[in-house]
């Protein structure tokens, strides 16, 4: 039942809109898809969210340390 799983559910269309416009914002071929995802994805579990009551990120507790930053590029 998605219904009932609100949060994941809008995370996963969060993503999926994110891709298109990775791809566009490159102009790199369709084909690229699944890497502008996985981008999309790595991008955000880097960043802080409301979830978390605290200022952690999802990548500060599942790997118990800060992320980097530098090799990130506009």
């Amino acid at each position: 039942m998605p219904q009932s799983n609100g949060v994941s559910e809008r995370a996963n269309c969060t993503m999926i809109g994110t891709m298109p416009a990775l791809v566009h914002a490159v102009s790199v071929p369709k084909q690229y898809r699944a890497q502008a995802l996985m981008t999309a994805i790595y991008v955000r579990n880097r960043l802080p969210t409301r979830a978390i009551q605290t200022c952690f990120t999802l990548y500060e507790l599942w790997d118990s340390r800060k992320p980097i930053y530098e090799h990130l590029r506009v």
